[in-house]
């Protein structure tokens, strides 16, 4: 994943010695304005756009990519979504839904389960033992922006998911997953919007606590909430998943890196102008 001056990577280059290490990541600041979120989303946006071209979006149908997808659209920088179509059609819908509305034509990739299968396994799995089986569509995407020379841009974050309550303790976290693209295709430039950027990130985390993160989000964001749609497979593919599972190297494992409130506060604070 790259990020301006390289602010926010990971450790997951370990795991091509030693297969169990746990995932951990580096914070290397740089000084930055704290500034409102909206401002952030407009600067990010420019400096992606005055340093790459030829930009892609992989579009799930979950608020984050279609964020990603509108946040552009609104500026008037061209993106062009991929759609990848395995195990998540219901997402795929509001994906389709979007294009409509913004009259942009996607690009859409249809996955058979042999094609995830392989993927997973050779690309992740054997790579460096990783375990996020839902990224796996975006490397679908990921292989085509290759292909057509592009920037891929994908929108993970730090901010939380689903019906839990914001709190102190479990305030921003990043996973594996999210720096997968930046090994499996290294030819390419991968960059999550949200994360892209110090004032964006920053700016992306909450101030108070009370709300869930999923009604957090869609007030970010300003999209209408729905709920997180997760892909689903065939009984057959989940078998073979568990049977690769078990065949893993033993474990000091960690997949997820978790900041509390106060911990990101310290961190930011040090170089925030």
């Amino acid at each position: 994943m790259k990020t301006k001056n390289d602010w926010f990577t990971s450790n997951i280059a370990e795991r091509f010695t030693d297969p169990g290490s746990p995932f951990d990541v580096n914070i290397n600041l740089y000084p930055f304005k704290k500034i409102d979120f909206k401002s952030a989303v407009k600067l990010t946006i420019k400096e992606i756009a005055n340093s790459y071209s030829n930009l892609y979006v992989a579009l799930s149908g979950g608020l984050d990519s279609e964020f990603v997808l509108r946040a552009f659209n609104q500026l008037d920088i061209s993106i062009i979504p991929i759609i990848v179509c395995y195990g998540n059609e219901l997402e795929n819908k509001y994906a389709y839904k979007v294009c409509k509305e913004l009259s942009i034509n996607p690009i859409t990739i249809s996955v058979s389960d042999n094609e995830y299968l392989e993927c997973f396994t050779e690309r992740i799995y054997k790579k460096f033992n990783g375990v996020g089986i839902h990224t796996t569509q975006v490397l679908f995407a990921a292989d085509y922006v290759e292909k057509n020379n592009g920037v891929l841009i994908t929108g993970n974050h730090l901010i939380g998911d689903g019906n839990e309550i914001i709190s102190e303790e479990n305030y921003a976290s990043s996973n594996e997953w999210d720096f997968y693209v930046e090994y499996t295709h290294p030819s390419i430039v991968h960059i999550d919007l949200l994360l892209y950027t110090l004032e964006i990130a920053h700016a992306s985390l909450p101030t108070s606590n009370g709300n869930t993160w999923k009604n957090y989000k869609s007030e970010l964001y300003n999209i209408k909430h729905r709920e997180k749609i997760k892909p689903t497979y065939s009984n057959d593919i989940i078998f073979k998943l568990q049977e690769l599972h078990l065949k893993r190297p033993a474990f000091r494992y960690r997949t997820e890196k978790t900041w509390s409130r106060s911990e990101f506060n310290d961190i930011f604070q040090k170089v925030t102008k």
